[in-house]
């Protein structure tokens, strides 16, 4: 718990706006940020969602191989987009709230959707 310093003299007057800060970043970047981070996990979550519920309707008409390889990579990146909820926390925190293990498939997702495939 940190010590509380003695009362200052300064007063904040109406010119001056405090600083909010999510892990020193001002308070702009930080709303970019969040809605950036917002919109791109709803467009990743529910797109995902819908084209592995299209894969399921298909693939139980035509069994195509094509189905299983875009409901894997849909799958994959539902995965990846609900993970990275956990670098929007530790981006407001300061320290990562999943442990070594989220740390650990998170980093080995992000490394492995995007190596380039021959």
């Amino acid at each position: 718990m940190p010590v509380l310093e003695g009362n200052n003299s300064q007063t904040n007057s109406s010119t001056q706006t405090p600083e909010v800060k999510a892990l020193g970043f001002p308070l702009p970047l930080t709303i970019v940020y969040v809605i950036l981070y917002v919109l791109i996990f709803s467009l990743a979550f529910f797109g995902n969602i819908m084209a592995l519920l299209t894969c399921y309707k298909k693939y139980r008409s035509s069994q195509s191989i094509l189905l299983c390889y875009i409901s894997s990579l849909a799958a994959a990146d539902l995965l990846f987009a609900i993970l990275s909820t956990f670098d929007l926390a530790y981006f407001f925190d300061g320290d990562w709230p999943g442990g070594d293990v989220v740390c650990k498939i998170q980093a080995h997702l992000s490394r492995f959707l995007t190596q380039p495939r021959y």
